[in-house]
């Protein structure tokens, strides 16, 4: 009786943990003119969570913003070391 309930136990464990993969398909990639903005921010209480909820983070105070531009790898110079790349990154106007 034991092993049963150890297999079940067992067994909706790894079903669980198999759900939770994200899939990545290629609208999760990033295409050359996409441009991703950040900065250095402090912590500012969301509030509670759970269904339904709005968070106003307007007060939200950021820092040295940047972006991440995308490019198209041949737009590089050094694109030509790459021949399956299909895009290349920008980080602070410096091609990664």
């Amino acid at each position: 009786m034991t092993t049963r309930y150890t297999f079940f136990t067992v067994f909706s464990l790894g079903i669980t943990i198999a759900a939770a993969q994200p899939t990545i398909t290629n609208s999760d990639i990033p295409v050359p003119g996409d441009v991703f903005l950040r900065g250095d921010c402090g912590y500012l209480d969301p509030g509670p969570g759970g269904a339904d909820q709005f968070w106003d983070l307007s007060a939200l105070n950021c820092t040295n913003p940047s972006g991440d531009t995308w490019l198209d790898p041949a737009s590089t110079g050094s694109g030509n070391l790459f021949p399956a790349a299909t895009v290349a990154e920008t980080v602070n106007q410096q091609t990664v």
